[in-house]
């Protein structure tokens, strides 16, 4: 093996290696709860959960409004990582399509805000903003905005899901009597 072949194949380790790296913290942050509710807030502000929902004259489809761009640019990001996943303009119609394709765009663009601010892990607010902003949504003011809506659905949802009324011990309310 010559010197310039062995060159290239240590490069070509080292890339795969840090590929292996992006795609660990990157897959990190599209699981949890909280990035459930956030799917949730998203899909009402955007469609009010209507996966059949077409808007922005016709560019922005499905439950998330996803628009071409955003699909070509996921489809990028699967290539530069080693994802098996495509996507198609179609798949901005199937919710659960339309989930994966804001998981990957989100979680790679938060990566990148994450390299970038030196900061730890990307809250939901910076994730929103991507979202609506694109890969410079933290920097953007109609972002930010977005954001505000995004976060008045999220506490709504995250409302919903806590008791209406606080459990209280039977004991307590006199249902039932306790022995001495």
């Amino acid at each position: 093996m010559s010197r310039e072949e062995s060159c290239l194949l240590w490069v070509a380790i080292g890339l795969y290696f840090l590929a292996a790296v992006l795609l660990a913290l990157f897959a990190a942050r599209t699981e949890g709860a909280e990035t459930d509710d956030l799917w949730a807030a998203v899909c009402w502000k955007e469609s009010r959960g209507n996966a059949q929902a077409v808007g922005d004259g016709g560019l922005a489809v499905g439950i998330a409004q996803i628009h071409p761009i955003c699909v070509a640019d996921t489809n990028r990001i699967c290539r530069l990582l080693g994802l098996a996943d495509r996507f198609t303009l179609a798949d901005r119609l199937s919710p659960k399509r339309s989930r994966r394709i804001f998981d990957i765009y989100t979680s790679f663009y938060a990566l990148r805000w994450r390299l970038r601010s030196g900061r730890g892990e990307a809250p939901l607010s910076i994730l929103a903003r991507i979202w609506n902003g694109g890969p410079d949504g933290p920097e953007d003011a109609a972002a930010l905005a977005y954001w505000h809506r995004v976060r008045g659905h999220l506490a709504a949802i995250r409302k919903a899901k806590k008791p209406l009324t606080p459990v209280v011990p039977a004991h307590r309310e006199g249902l039932v009597k306790r022995r001495p």
